[in-house]
């Protein structure tokens, strides 16, 4: 008898051992690729239950959802997010969510590993038009429970790839960053070891151009001398007329971090890449214009920081260096201040000379190291004292230049006897006039004293009136003489005379002594100097100093420098 052929199914090995178990060997020696696992998953799926769509999808890191992994015939879905995260398939089977049935899907199993959810799989209608069996969903899921443990190691490997990967990331990162700051580092202590300006921008260019492989920059500076302005310090590369200061001040102005210049504006038509400023105070006062990469690249972030560092460095380096010049230049003017006040303490007497039957006592105190007020007092040959006080227009050194030159004129008057005051100061003021511009002048007062007679002979040449202080305290002023020195030649003087009795106080000073300034902007003034000679008149003349000296820094407060020079010469006669 005859046994009929039977019609074979759609699966010719109903249980699919032969397949399943080659699926093992490949699963567990290539369990280290998810997309090789989920391809071979749906290749082995569709050929064995003859469809030609399927797609894998896996659950989202963050939860939202199932994405397309791999798709066969539907590459519309590529990548695509497929089901949301509360997709429940059950165990699998045609009953198949909504979601997918709109995809042309007719078959959906769950990839689980443990009790966790991977993903699923879903196949489209068989090219049979036949449903799917049990022996079917038998196979495809022993296949799917075959492959997700795999497919779990898979995507924990890739996971750990990743993770390695942005650790290699991570780890090329700081191993530039930590090149870069050696770089920096470096820098640093070559620039701290080289006070030269131009050695300095030499290695701010080489620098540069080792970093970024740059090979035009420029670098501007504010001068100490002109705050606010930018100077050219060092030029690579770039025409210098393309690179106005004050045009690159305006394009920094309200930035303060680096930038790339638009091609439009005028530093990118320079062929600016990178625009640095650098601040400092609040403000910048400096720029850093760097080229474009010889390697095309564009400056990153990392680069623009790495850059700016080094202008920085740079730019703290030269402002070092202009702080070094000013300080040697402080120190040359201080010790040419010094000499110029060793000269001109020399040129004033080096002691008084003694007066018979009266005492002489002075104090001189300039504003500034040296000082343009002059006294002198000293016997001539016919045994008169000559004393004088003047007050030079200005402070400092032009006035102590002009009260040298006036007590050279007045030297040279000496050994002529001076037998005249009136022409003495006409001489001296003559002198002044051809030797001086017309807004430099002189107040003085010259007087000679006869010991014998005790008559004080005098020419006020504009000066603060003197004061005689009688031993019954009344006070006169000694007006009489002309018009201050230096201003109109060929002035002509009076000559005043008065006697001193004994215990008068006569006092000669500068407006430095009238005119200090209190804590209320109130001037110490006449009626208080007056106060204290009266006071003082009775004492030798030494003591009369101190006191007036001690009045007036009492009445003008701990003050750390003087407006104007202090100059005070007191004769008293003996009682």
């Amino acid at each position: 008898m005859d046994v009929p052929l039977r019609r074979p199914t759609a699966f010719a090995d109903p249980l699919g051992l032969a397949t399943l178990d080659e699926t093992s060997r490949l699963v567990t020696d290539d369990a280290l690729d998810t997309g090789f696992l989920l391809s071979n998953l749906l290749l082995t799926a569709m050929s064995r239950a003859l469809t030609a769509r399927a797609v894998a999808a896996l659950r989202s890191a963050d939860g939202s959802g199932y994405a397309v992994a791999v798709q066969k015939g539907l590459p519309t879905l590529d990548g695509q997010m497929l089901a949301p995260d509360d997709l429940d398939l059950g165990d699998g089977g045609s009953d198949v969510p909504g979601v997918l049935v709109d995809h042309g899907l007719a078959l959906a199993l769950p990839l689980r590993f443990g009790a966790a959810t991977v993903g699923f799989v879903a196949l489209g209608p068989r090219l049979t038009r036949q449903p799917y069996g049990d022996d079917d969903l038998r196979f495809l899921r022993s296949l799917v429970s075959m492959t997700a443990p795999a497919l779990q190691n898979a995507r924990t490997l890739d996971r750990l790839r990743h993770a390695n990967a942005a650790l290699d990331a991570q780890a090329r990162t700081l191993a530039q960053q930590v090149q870069r700051l050696e770089t920096l580092l470096e820098l640093a202590q070559a620039l701290a070891a080289t006070p030269d300006r131009t050695a300095q921008l030499r290695l701010l260019g080489f620098t540069l151009m080792g970093q970024t492989t740059a090979r035009r920059y420029a670098l501007l500076v504010e001068p100490p001398a002109r705050p606010g302005s930018l100077d050219l310090s060092s030029i690579r590369g770039f025409a210098a007329d393309t690179l106005d200061p004050a045009s690159v001040r305006d394009a920094v102005a309200d930035r303060e971090d680096p930038f790339v210049p638009s091609p439009d504006e005028p530093l990118g038509q320079a062929g600016v890449a990178l625009v640095c400023p650098l601040g400092a105070e609040g403000r910048v006062v400096g720029v850093l214009l760097v080229g474009p990469r010889t390697n095309g690249q564009p400056y990153d972030d990392g680069d623009q920081a790495l850059v700016e560092a080094i202008g920085r460095l740079a730019l703290t380096a030269i402002r070092t260096g202009y702080l070094l010049d000013e300080q040697a230049e402080k120190r040359r003017m201080d010790e040419e201040m010094r000499i110029a006040r060793s000269i001109q303490e020399r040129l004033l007497p080096q002691s008084l000379p003694p007066v018979p039957g009266a005492e002489l006592a002075v104090v001189a105190l300039p504003s500034r190291a040296v000082g343009g007020d002059l006294y002198d007092a000293l016997t001539l040959p016919d045994g008169r004292i000559f004393l004088a006080v003047a007050d030079v227009t200005g402070k400092g050194v032009p006035a102590s230049l002009l009260m040298a030159n006036l007590q050279a004129c007045l030297h040279v008057l000496y050994p002529d006897g001076l037998a005249s005051l009136p022409d003495a100061a006409a001489r001296a003021n003559r002198v002044i006039c051809e030797n001086t511009s017309a807004a430099t002048f002189i107040t003085a007062f010259f007087a000679l004293y006869d010991p014998q007679t005790h008559v004080l002979r005098y020419v006020n040449a504009g000066h603060n009136p003197p004061y005689i202080v009688r031993e019954d305290g009344s006070v006169d002023e000694l007006t009489d003489g002309g018009l201050i020195l230096g201003v109109m030649k060929g002035m002509v003087y009076d000559e005043g005379q008065a006697t001193l009795a004994p215990g008068d106080v006569l006092a000669m000073f500068s407006d430095g002594v009238t005119e200090a300034m209190g804590d209320a902007q109130e001037e110490y003034g006449e009626d208080r100097l007056i106060a204290v000679l009266r006071a003082t008149r009775n004492e030798p003349a030494a003591a009369v100093v101190a006191r007036v000296q001690a009045d007036v820094e009492a009445f003008t407060g701990p003050v750390a420098q003087r407006y104007d020079d202090f100059t005070l010469v007191v004769l008293h006669r003996e009682g």
